[in-house]
């Protein structure tokens, strides 16, 4: 599953696990899996300029990735991530 596609179940599960629901239209399910991908890409692309908070999380541990201190290359991108999750929340 791509990135995509993961956002967009997120964005409505309950037209993932419709397959079997006659109760919605084929064409129906299908609509809302398009605009459900839609907004998945509008989501992630919202993401493409990092706000202040990421930007600083990334500032705090860019220096332990380069020095080889952390052994995982995704830390950077997941410490981004973190950070942007956290703004919501204060």
């Amino acid at each position: 599953m791509n990135m995509v596609q993961k956002v967009a179940r997120v964005l409505d599960p309950e037209i993932w696990d419709s397959e079997g629901d006659y109760r919605l239209e084929r064409q129906r399910i299908q609509s809302r899996r398009d605009k459900a991908m839609q907004l998945a890409r509008e989501t992630i692309s919202a993401m493409l300029e990092p706000t202040d908070a990421m930007v600083a999380a990334f500032d705090k541990d860019v220096d332990d990735w380069f020095s080889e201190k952390i052994a995982d290359p995704m830390h950077l991108y997941k410490v981004m991530i973190d950070a942007a999750l956290k703004e919501g929340t204060r």
